[in-house]
């Protein structure tokens, strides 16, 4: 994967959200009638900016001109400028060229924007006995949830408490806790139990659970093997009156509550064009407002490889170089990039090293269709046919992209 999201999208996301639990309690700050409204993604990365991360209201429109379903991302794009967003949980990503309205509430701070749920509560992690707290204002009603926690060397507690309108911090009671079958609300929580040895929480949907059951609290189950398990709830809890309530999350090891419900969401407008490419050389300097930015690039290609139908290589030029990641029908074109002038668009993302400046040095390609091969290498040209060029990059003779 491009270095940048190996950073941002494999680990660093993870890690910010794990390290600041302040964050539970963030959805306060749309609280306030006097808070800005975010109309601009100007204004978005001028936020994301802050050292430290806060929670604010968004309402704006824009292209998104990249996304990718394995990294729970998109890249939105108006007159103003363009930020990468990340889903804290997996699903509801529009599609690329879709011209959308995206509203609710956004996470900006250390260089990033995060579209997370309406609560988390995140104990993640291997420690001793630990709490954390979240809270958030629910309507009345069944509100779906998802609690995780693991298990690791010695010692092993789990426990949710909450408190709100008329209800002193307390055990959530068994009544109060539910699971579907159907369309129809039935008492107790569903529970996959998993054995095995992580340093945190892994991603239980990636695993097979080795049984299942229906619990009556949020408690660890016995039995257990005493050492190295993981424990999946799912299941709703029923807010009996509208208002603001608290939830605390001790556990030992780590643990993860997630009320389910989005704290934002999108709509579909009218289509309109992609916006103008930004032309860039491999390696430039970028202004904030650049990063993300639809842009096109010019320059040889190097080194290529390939894995499932995706393809990453190097980009270089006078001014430097630019590693290009191309999603659908990559692996076809990595054959014919060595050494060949290629002209390439996509959405543009910097890096720094330690406080430098910020360079040009990823291009994010959603397909092959939006890389040229401007002038085939003398090399490519004896090791593959014409004809044959034409077949490998699949078009027919009368539309190849090589000018």
């Amino acid at each position: 994967m491009v270095r940048v999201f190996q950073s941002i999208l494999a680990g660093v996301v993870v890690t910010w959200l794990a390290a600041q639990p302040a964050l539970a309690a963030a959805p306060e700050v749309g609280a306030d009638s006097r808070e800005t409204v975010l109309t601009n993604l100007n204004q978005l990365v001028s936020g994301a900016e802050a050292l430290s991360v806060t929670a604010r209201s968004l309402q704006l429109d824009g292209i998104v001109t990249w996304r990718s379903v394995e990294d729970d991302a998109f890249v939105l794009q108006d007159e103003t400028g363009a930020m990468q967003f990340q889903l804290q949980l997996p699903g509801g990503l529009p599609a690329i060229k879709q011209s959308i309205r995206l509203e609710g509430k956004v996470w900006l701070g250390n260089g990033r924007a995060v579209l997370r749920q309406s609560l988390q509560v995140d104990n993640d992690g291997l420690h001793g006995m630990v709490e954390h707290s979240g809270r958030h204002t629910f309507p009345a009603g069944r509100q779906p949830f998802q609690l995780d926690y693991f298990q690791a060397a010695s010692g092993m507690e789990l426990a949710v408490f909450w408190q709100g309108p008329g209800i002193r911090r307390a055990l959530i009671p068994a009544e109060a806790l539910f699971h579907e079958e159907g369309t129809n609300p039935i008492p107790g929580v569903r529970v996959d139990y998993y054995e095995g040895r992580w340093p945190q929480l892994p991603d239980f949907k990636q695993l097979t659970p080795s049984h299942s059951f229906i619990a009556t609290n949020l408690e660890i189950i016995e039995p257990n093997s005493e050492t190295n398990f993981g424990l999946s709830f799912k299941g709703s809890v029923k807010i009996p009156v509208a208002g603001e309530y608290e939830f605390f999350l001790t556990s030992d090891d780590g643990s993860r509550l997630t009320f389910l419900e989005r704290s934002w969401n999108w709509a579909s407008l009218e289509p309109r064009p992609m916006p103008s490419s930004n032309m860039l050389m491999p390696g430039q300097l970028l202004d904030a407002n650049e990063d993300y930015q639809w842009s096109e690039v010019c320059g040889e290609a190097a080194f290529a490889g390939a894995w499932g139908d995706k393809c990453a290589f190097n980009l270089a030029s006078d001014a430097g170089q630019m590693r290009v990641e191309v999603g659908s029908g990559g692996r076809d074109l990595a054959a014919l990039l060595p050494h060949s002038q290629v002209r390439v668009r996509g959405v543009a993302a910097g890096s720094r090293k330690s406080s430098g400046p910020l360079l040009a040095t990823d291009l994010l390609v959603a397909t092959a269709d939006d890389v040229v091969i401007e002038s085939l290498s003398a090399e490519q040209w004896r090791r593959w046919k014409t004809n044959s060029i034409v077949r490998r990059r699949k078009f027919p003779a009368t539309q190849s992209r090589f000018v």
